[in-house]
């Protein structure tokens, strides 16, 4: 009995490039990539609420080129935020939020960030508050002049 081979979908593409493309009229940002079979290239855009793409496995929920959009857009949103301050993470968090509609990682992202930042600012107001105790060292007395000094 012959093994048949069966042809079976990829789940990941192969190909090294991912384009990240803005449409000049409408300044859509999308991404191209090309088909790992033909020398077709296939379009990913936001649409409604999730990237859809033009593939001929469209009909899936989730297709290998949404997937790789998906990670690319992780490992960017990784290095950006491993380069910058807490405060300028926040600006990109929502930069990109804005410009990638519906992405609840970013906003996910931007909260922490905020919550972070109020914690920090209480542990510097309790800082303060420690260190600004006035613990007289000498005992003081009142001079002639009314002033307050401390003893001899």
């Amino acid at each position: 009995m012959a093994k048949t081979a069966t042809a079976k979908t990829p789940t990941q593409i192969n190909q090294a490039a991912i384009c990240r493309c803005t449409d000049k009229a409408t300044h859509e940002v999308f991404y191209t990539m090309k088909s790992d079979l033909s020398d077709i290239w296939y379009q990913v855009r936001w649409i409604g609420n999730r990237w859809q793409c033009n593939c001929p496995a469209m009909s899936h929920s989730v297709c290998k080129h949404e997937r790789a959009v998906n990670e690319v857009l992780a490992v960017r949103r990784e290095r950006i935020a491993a380069k910058i301050d807490e405060q300028t993470a926040a600006i990109v968090a929502t930069m990109q939020a804005e410009e990638t509609p519906g992405l609840d990682a970013a906003e996910t992202y931007l909260e922490k960030l905020r919550r972070l930042e109020r914690e920090r600012e209480a542990r510097k107001q309790d800082a303060w508050k420690e260190r600004s105790q006035f613990t007289p060292s000498h005992k003081m007395e009142v001079a002639p002049s009314g002033r307050l000094v401390p003893m001899r």
